[in-house]
């Protein structure tokens, strides 16, 4: 396995926020350099990201920013950020809880690496079974409910995978250790 270069600057200042963060507290949003989100799908996922105050970061191709609602950028200033490309720096940060991922190879291996779990949007090719595999076989993750980003279907599956006991038990956390190295996620954890 090749494993990515070091970390560089901190070129958008989001390594810088996410130090500012509780650990596992951050959902991370990536599809890949491929990847084209359909635009009512991003408006969808706008609209959780927003609603749910939780903190975040997003990395999308600039051209996916259009499709966001009228003014979102300016209203989540304080709670996100909307950057090109730095995965393997957030995903590496204990601040980072959930990664919403498209479910490529790449992706899912810098997932497990930094020890995050993750949401999958599978689009195409290989990114169904990889998907299927998360949830199913390394129990690492959930996908989806309806497999495409609904208000109701993100923000489940948010609430899910942040409060880390699948919503069932609140106020008792599984995987409550400081260190990412330390945690072992399991789909049980995730979904009860």
């Amino acid at each position: 396995m090749i494993l990515p270069s070091p970390p560089g600057a901190d070129t958008y200042g989001c390594i810088t926020r996410l130090d500012k963060q509780k650990v596992a507290s951050v959902a991370y949003v990536s599809f890949g350099s491929v990847t084209a989100t359909p635009p009512h799908e991003l408006v969808a996922l706008a609209e959780v990201l927003e609603t749910s105050e939780a903190p975040f970061v997003c990395s999308l191709r600039n051209n996916s920013k259009v499709h966001f609602p009228n003014g979102f950028l300016d209203r989540t200033t304080s709670q996100g950020l909307v950057i090109p490309w730095t995965q393997f720096d957030v995903l590496a940060h204990t601040a980072v809880g959930v990664f919403t991922t498209h479910c490529g190879w790449n992706s899912l291996l810098e997932s497990i690496a930094g020890g995050v779990p993750t949401i999958g949007r599978p689009f195409f090719s290989h990114q169904t079974l990889n998907g299927r595999v998360l949830e199913n076989v390394w129990e690492i993750g959930l996908q989806l409910e309806s497999g495409v980003f609904t208000k109701h279907g993100v923000l489940n599956s948010l609430d899910k995978v942040l409060s880390q006991d699948g919503g069932e038990n609140e106020g008792e956390h599984k995987g409550t250790s400081t260190t990412r190295k330390e945690r072992h996620w399991t789909k049980r954890d995730l979904c009860g």
